[in-house]
């Protein structure tokens, strides 16, 4: 039986793994500066058994390092660490992707594994926007609460 691919299941994301959902919304967090969200993921993590460091240190490279280290991480095509990379590059907006990491991982990753890594950044995107819209004054309000409580003490 032939097929029409030269790539085998294991070493080509139709779908990317949970775990690796997980921790792109980690890093999505991370870098959004939501400490509420990053702990909901955490716990998520914890609950799937998902270890967390890569995606911790992922989200605090700067662009250009995200480039390099896309670029020389995996010749062989893609891998967990691309799509790590890629939620951290398409963190602060999906707009301003640098091209050359937009080639580099056209050229390695499966689309499919693509589309759902960006599905996933854009919920904890959404989330992160909810929390702020519903939440950013009470966070504010309970600062003020602490720090007057602070002064008088």
């Amino acid at each position: 039986m032939s097929s029409s691919h030269s790539s085998s299941p294991t070493t080509t994301f139709r779908m990317l793994p949970v775990a690796v959902k997980i921790q792109a919304c980690v890093v999505y967090a991370r870098v959004a500066g939501n400490e509420a969200l990053q702990v909901a993921f955490e716990r998520i993590a914890r609950s799937f058994q998902v270890g967390l460091a890569t995606a911790q240190k992922i989200a605090d490279l700067p662009l250009q390092d995200i480039v390099d280290k896309v670029r020389f991480s995996s010749p062989r095509g893609e891998s967990a660490m691309h799509y790590l990379l890629l939620a951290r590059a398409v963190a602060p907006t999906p707009a301003d992707l640098p091209p050359e990491l937009i080639a580099i991982l056209k050229a390695g990753c499966d689309p499919r594994a693509l589309v759902d890594l960006v599905h996933v950044v854009a919920v904890a995107q959404m989330l992160h926007r909810l929390y702020v819209a519903l939440f950013a004054d009470k966070d504010e309000d309970d600062k003020e609460t602490q720090h007057s409580s602070n002064e008088d003490a």
